[in-house]
């Protein structure tokens, strides 16, 4: 309407409690209005409107309406039997709706009688015979599909409430958005909140999904300034974003990050570490031809077994088969092989490990199934038990799984949604120096000793040096190139390679990000006690002086100035074990570390909420709405808050919506 309404009227005139008005003002009840220099000040209309008799009327209606009984209530004892009644059905309406929603199971079907909702109700209701005749009335409207929704509303709503309770308590908040598309292919972006809680505690909160028709930088900034709008959380209070490594989402000047920050300088933006981690993780396997095509047999294995029923009955047969002479404690059942994933290079780990620990039966499985499966699973047998039998493939799952073990680990970490930017550097630093302590001779010589043990236990071939291939002119001039001259020079080198290429990228990609700059200045600060220019840049940490002194105060406190190693986690404990009257000597000192938690680390918690999305929205529910979608999604994902919410507060906000039912259902404590 671009212009202001009375809420006490405007929800008395829908209510029709003002019929007895004679003067209501209609520019404050249903056009809105629209003359803002006579709003406030001397003689106001805004003023004259709340000392009017319609407002007075108004607002005296609406408190009758919540606490006083009906007249016909009153003088009807049955029609109280009959409220009563009603009430206890609508308490089982709201809590079979909730526990549905909680579990994200479908409330309808295609048969809408023989729907979740309906046949829970009848289940629930069996015992009780009121109750199922109410159930079973044909003019029943409040098992009415509209009815589930508004229920659903009611819930989600509630869901934010309480989220945004606490969001807008705190001093700043940080962005976590990420996309994708549902089973209708529309794009759905995922957007989230980080915030630290009174006790310190970072947390990452699910606000909904939001459909978008394009995935431009701009419209996905609109997108997201229009929810902040809508959750009431100011866009001068966002400190942090934290996305994936898309141009749409990273870009350098029409990125949604880059949009967003000339908006709002202070929202620093950190690249997904946990997808950092990952793009790691291919960088080292690409590096390697050997070793990327050993891990691709790997992931042709497991396609096999997918792709044909009798092949992966034939292998587990095999493995149990092998364990027969074992104790039945000791006896492991065949681990499964399953494809790999094109992009999460990290969860590659696991199916290598099974592969290096079963791979003798990896060769007897392929070697049975090239002489009896059918032409197209033989062929496919055949060849990759050709590649399987070389000693070069084992050597290389074995590099692998060494330099890949400490990646998957930090990726494992890194989406915790309480790992903070300063944990995920910590962590990082020390899987860098892992990795540098194994860039060894004598790492790599009991590396190949353990292989060609197992390759002469196996009787597979041995390791060979590859047919040398001539450089190109334009790389190696009129030298000659380099040549190994053993098997233990050239695959040291393959191994050597894989580490620094980890090594080097996990120095570009996580320890040496431009966007931790600001933040390292910032935790430099707390740790050290010497301020620089980038404090002065955030409101919330106050003037300068008086952080100074506080930040020489708390430094001073025997805990922090005894320890040998501070971190930000020290700093946060000093902190949590205050007591209240000493906490508050050092306001600013809490803000800083306050700024410094805000950061996210990583978008894991969009993409788990891709999870729930996947559960509610599948082939079978595929026209749900998007309204209906994020009320579901809220309670699906929220399932700490729907334990804890009030039913009663909910029924009545149902009952208040409308004046039939305050009749129908009467007045509910």
């Amino acid at each position: 309407m671009k212009g202001v309404l009375c809420f006490t009227c405007a929800t008395a005139s829908i209510l029709g409690l003002l019929h007895s008005v004679r003067c209501s003002e209609p520019c404050f009840i249903r056009t809105g209005f629209r003359k803002w220099k006579k709003a406030v000040g001397g003689g106001g209309r805004f003023g004259k409107h709340q000392a009017s008799v319609c407002h007075k009327t108004a607002t005296l209606a609406l408190q009758n309406l919540q606490t006083a009984k009906n007249v016909s209530t009153l003088l009807s004892e049955q029609l109280s039997k009959n409220q009563r009644s009603a009430q206890k059905c609508l308490r089982l309406i709201f809590t079979t709706v909730g526990y549905l929603a909680r579990q994200g199971v479908a409330l309808r079907g295609h048969d809408e009688s023989e729907g979740n909702f309906e046949q829970l109700l009848k289940c629930r209701s069996a015992g009780v015979p009121k109750l199922r005749t109410w159930f079973m009335k044909k003019k029943n409207k409040y098992t009415h599909h509209d009815i589930q929704e508004e229920i659903l509303q009611l819930y989600g709503s509630e869901i934010l409430r309480c989220i945004l309770a606490d969001a807008q308590k705190s001093q700043s908040y940080a962005l976590i958005v990420d996309g994708t598309q549902d089973i209708n292919r529309t794009e759905q972006e995922s957007i989230c909140i980080r915030l630290v809680d009174e006790n310190l505690q970072p947390r990452e909160e699910f606000m909904g999904f939001y459909a978008v028709d394009y995935t431009t930088g701009h419209m996905l900034a609109s997108c997201i300034k229009d929810a902040l709008t809508r959750f009431q959380l100011p866009l001068d209070k966002l400190r942090g974003q934290t996305y994936d490594g898309a141009a749409n989402m990273c870009g350098a000047y029409n990125g949604c990050q880059a949009i967003l920050c000339r908006e709002q300088p202070l929202a620093t933006y950190v690249h997904c570490s946990a997808h950092s981690s990952n793009l790691v993780a291919s960088a080292v396997c690409s590096s390697s031809r050997m070793v990327r095509d050993s891990v691709q047999y790997v992931n042709d294995f497991g396609v096999l077994c997918n792709m044909s029923g009798n092949f992966k009955v034939l292998f587990a047969k095999i493995a149990s088969s092998a364990h027969e002479g074992e104790e039945q404690l000791t006896a492991a059942p065949a681990r499964s092989i399953k494809p790999l994933c094109p992009t999460r290079w990290l969860v590659r780990v696991p199916a290598i490990n099974a592969t290096l620990k079963q791979y003798q039966l990896i060769l007897q499985t392929l070697d049975e199934a090239k002489a009896n499966c059918r032409p197209e699973v033989s062929a496919k047998a055949s060849g990759l038990l050709d590649r399987f039998q070389a000693g070069s493939t084992l050597l290389c799952l074995n590099m692998a799984e060494v330099v890949l073990a400490p990646l998957e680990c930090l990726n494992r970490s890194l989406q915790s949604t309480a790992m903070t930017v300063a944990g995920m550097l910590k962590a990082a630093e020390a899987v860098r120096n892992e990795l540098q302590n194994m860039r060894s001779d004598d790492n790599f010589g009991d590396l190949l000793a353990k292989v060609e043990k197992l390759i002469t236990e196996m009787d597979l071939n041995p390791l060979v040096i590859p047919r040398p291939r001539k450089p190109p002119t334009r790389f190696s001039g009129p030298a000659e190139g380099f040549r190994a001259s053993s098997v233990d020079e050239h695959y040291r080198v393959e191994f050597f390679t894989l580490i620094d290429v980890a090594v080097q990228q996990l120095n570009e990609r996580l320890l040496e990000c431009p966007g931790l700059l600001r933040y390292c200045q910032l935790e430099a600060a707390l740790l050290s006690g010497k301020l620089n220019d980038d404090v002065n840049l955030y409101p919330e940490l106050g003037d300068a002086s008086s952080l100074q002194t506080q930040l020489n105060m708390f430094l001073s406190l025997p805990e922090l100035r005894n320890s040998t190693n501070l971190t930000l986690d020290g700093c946060v404990q000093a902190l949590k074990k205050m007591v209240p009257e000493m906490r508050a000597m050092f306001p600013n000192v809490e803000s800083l570390v306050r700024l410094l938690l805000v950061n996210p680390a990583s978008s894991a918690t969009a993409e788990r909420s891709f999870s729930a999305l996947r559960r509610l929205k599948t082939y079978l529910r595929a026209t749900c709405g998007q309204q209906r979608l994020n009320n579901l999604a809220l309670c699906s994902v929220h399932k700490d808050i729907m334990d804890t919410l009030d039913v009663n507060k909910l029924m009545k906000d149902f009952v208040l919506s409308k004046h039939a039912r305050v009749i129908f259902f009467g007045h509910i404590e």
